[in-house]
């Protein structure tokens, strides 16, 4: 569990849980609750240095709900109409156990979801939802003309393709998940017939939404040079991780980020054939606790999670049968760690194994399986599911990443 202090709520709430724990991070005034100075809440008032007080929200909304659900994208009736805001939600999408009170009150309303100035956002105009951007109407002087300016619960919105703005408040505004961008366009592109260019407005918010990433650089990884032992295998041998090898790794690597792969790893030297990149390290666990893992990563829903094994073997000699372990690299790790995967790769992972007192266990090593050039990038097979979107290129590439689509 993460302390709601020391997150950014926006960057959470959107699912990139690891984001949201980086950068400079402003307190609200009278809760605990945390946000991005790139992502500062709109209806907002700054009090002093990295504090700031979040305006009430309105409580009822009268107006158009948006015609599909908030969490799932789907139109499919029934829906229930947020007596708090524009959502339009499912039962079955929203099931937590509430109040009567609060049962026709949306996930936004119920957990007071935020909006940051600067989000892409969708309002009812004429009889369509139009897109449009919040801004700082600190720093729009027309915004000062609008009877509205000023109140508690309102934002200042530029619409798209028009220029024109309005001061309107921030429970009539719909911020859609990136996860179901593309599922909403297609449940509500019709409504839109007759209406060229606000469906054409439309789809490239839609497209800006489910690309986007949160307004926070991307630390460099932390490396350590050996593999340890999670608590369950450290009870399991009665040892400590202290006999474990130390391969020691090849120096001719360069780190770099890439917008859809993140952190890759690139020769800065030519690599022959079976030449010895490191063992890759990481955290021995035990299947007990890899599944632990496996179904809180699937739970938490998480963009970013990272969850890395290679199965290897463990083997007490005074006992028949070997137990298998595994090597997790997503917090414990080296530049192996990082490579990415492809389904033509030019790195392999080798078997080895270690022998002490009454112990043997395995470790994995990192080779190239072919010279690799300078400026290439080292790559290896994961072997992930079909499910896994693979953007390594290759024209044998088994699940490639395929745009949405957008007709």
């Amino acid at each position: 569990m993460m302390c709601p202090d020391h997150i950014c709520e926006i960057c959470f709430t959107e699912g990139f849980e690891s984001s949201a724990t980086l950068g400079n991070l402003l307190h609200e005034q009278s809760t605990i609750r945390a946000f991005h100075s790139s992502c500062m809440p709109a209806g907002y008032t700054e009090k002093n240095a990295g504090v700031v007080s979040l305006n009430p929200r309105i409580q009822e909304f009268l107006g158009t709900h948006f015609p599909a659900c908030g969490t799932c994208g789907t139109s499919t009736p029934p829906m229930i109409k947020c007596s708090g805001c524009v959502h339009s939600f499912h039962r079955a999408c929203f099931p937590m156990k509430l109040t009567e009170e609060s049962k026709s009150h949306c996930e936004s309303c119920v957990f007071d979801i935020r909006m940051r100035i600067g989000d892409e956002v969708l309002t009812e105009k004429d009889e369509i939802f139009c897109s449009g951007v919040i801004e700082d109407w600190n720093q729009n002087h027309f915004a000062k003309q609008d009877e509205n300016f000023g109140k508690e619960g309102f934002a200042s919105i530029l619409f798209d393709g028009v220029g024109s703005r309005q001061i309107l408040p921030i429970n009539s505004l719909f911020r859609p998940y990136s996860r179901v961008t593309n599922i909403i366009f297609h449940s509500i592109k019709s409504m839109y017939n007759g209406h060229p260019q606000e469906l054409e407005n439309l789809k490239s918010m839609l497209q800006k939404i489910e690309s986007q990433r949160p307004p926070v650089s991307r630390p460099i990884p932390k490396f350590q040079s050996i593999s340890i032992f999670h608590s369950t295998i450290k009870e399991l041998l009665c040892h400590d991780d202290d006999f474990l090898p130390n391969v020691k790794t090849c120096e001719d690597l360069l780190l770099k980020f890439e917008k859809n792969k993140g952190y890759g790893v690139f020769a800065t030297k030519i690599l022959e054939n079976g030449c010895v990149i490191g063992q890759y390290c990481g955290e021995y666990i035990s299947e007990k606790e890899k599944a632990r893992r496996d179904a809180l990563a699937k739970v938490c829903n998480d963009k970013e999670c990272k969850f890395y094994s290679f199965q290897v073997k463990l083997e007490l000699l005074n006992e028949l049968q070997a137990q298998k372990v595994y090597v997790d690299g997503s917090s414990v790790k080296n530049i192996t760690a990082i490579l990415n995967t492809s389904c033509e790769p030019n790195c392999t992972a080798i078997v080895e194994e270690i022998s002490i007192q009454n112990i043997r266990i395995e470790y994995i090593v990192i080779k190239t399986k072919r010279t690799i050039k300078v400026g290439e990038e080292l790559t290896i097979n994961y072997k992930w599911n079909s499910s896994f979107k693979c953007f390594c290129g290759s024209e044998k590439c088994k699940s490639p990443w395929k745009p949405s689509d957008w007709q």
